[in-house]
């Protein structure tokens, strides 16, 4: 029975992938990213960037939401005149990272229009940093991996779909700084495929 219990399981899997409704849904938009808090040294204010990606709704009414989003950001970080840095500074970074929501959401389903709210979590991978030389902040003290919790707001207009998606990281972005907690916002506009 056991060794029947793995392919049991997977006809059980495809049984409900092809019952299920599921959505493909390539995306892009503007962003805004900062740090939700810094020490008493450091400022971060927020900058702009885009976001290009999709994401696979599976459900109709209850859904699960997941996918896979790029995220180009540029922002500027503020040394703080105080202390044994009188003079202060500021610089602006750049950096990129694939962003991966998990998310369940309930769809409201009308006549040409579905309107959704979901919640979840999400990971969250740096792949690209560039600050000037001797930057305040080495790369290699950042923390790539971030994980955070996640929600979104969306509605459908016959194809076009559009997700107004936010996102809070659990842990800091840059160690040395207390509480840099990483945000994002973004509008996500495209289509649905299926």
């Amino acid at each position: 029975m056991m060794k029947k219990f793995p392919v049991l399981l997977i006809l059980i899997l495809f049984a409900v992938a092809a019952t299920a409704q599921i959505k493909l849904n390539p995306k892009f938009g503007p962003a805004i990213t900062g740090l939700a808090s810094a020490d008493d040294q450091f400022e971060f204010n927020s900058g702009w960037g885009f976001t290009a990606g999709g994401d696979v709704r599976i459900g109709d009414k209850f859904l699960f939401i997941t996918g896979a989003y790029w995220q180009s950001h540029a922002a500027e970080l503020i040394a703080v005149p105080v202390g044994n840095n009188p003079s202060g500074y500021s610089e602006e970074i750049n950096y990129q990272k694939v962003h991966f929501p998990f998310l369940a959401a309930y769809q409201l389903n009308l006549v040409a229009v579905k309107m959704r709210l979901g919640l979840g979590t999400s990971y969250s991978k740096m792949t690209y940093w560039k600050a000037r030389p001797n930057a305040i902040i080495d790369k290699d003290l950042l923390d790539p991996n971030m994980m955070g919790v996640d929600a979104l707001v969306g509605v459908d207009v016959l194809f076009i779909s559009a997700d107004l998606h936010f996102s809070y990281g659990f842990n800091s972005f840059i160690p040395e700084i207390d509480g840099s907690n990483p945000w994002w916002l973004g509008l996500n506009v495209g289509i649905t495929l299926l």
